[in-house]
Formats: C-alpha cells, structure tokens, sequence
C-alpha cells in the first residue's frame, strides 16, 4: 500500500498484491534495478504512475476489496 496526500489536502491509497508490483517492475522499467520508485498522480479520478512511462493504475486507486 502506497499513500498521499494531493495539494487538497485529500488522500489517496495505491493498493497491490505483493506480485503485482513485481510484474509492474518487470513490466514497466527500463533497469533491473532491486529499488524500485513509484511517481503517482491522480487527476479526474484517474491515477497514474509516471516514473519511465505513463502506466494507467487507477484500478489500484483506493482498491479497498483487495484487503477483503
């Protein structure tokens, strides 16, 4: 889980299944490093994270049934 807080004051929660974020790394980088840095934004209830390309996460946005 991954959180924070816009320039509204509003929080928002970046939530993965601990293999998807290796499939996200294998996926969506150019390097094999171990590290690995996330950059979200969210904007008109679209969030995405923009670190080497722009990846489309909103179906991780605030996903409060992955914890059910």
């Amino acid at each position: 889980m991954f959180s924070y807080v816009d320039s509204n004051g509003n929080w928002n929660f970046f939530i993965y299944e601990p293999d998807e974020l290796g499939m996200y790394n294998d996926e969506n980088r150019s390097d094999n490093s171990e590290i690995l840095h996330l950059y979200f934004t969210v904007k008109d209830g679209k969030a995405f994270e923009v670190r080497e390309k722009t990846v489309d996460v909103s179906d991780h946005l605030n996903n409060w049934n992955m914890l059910k």
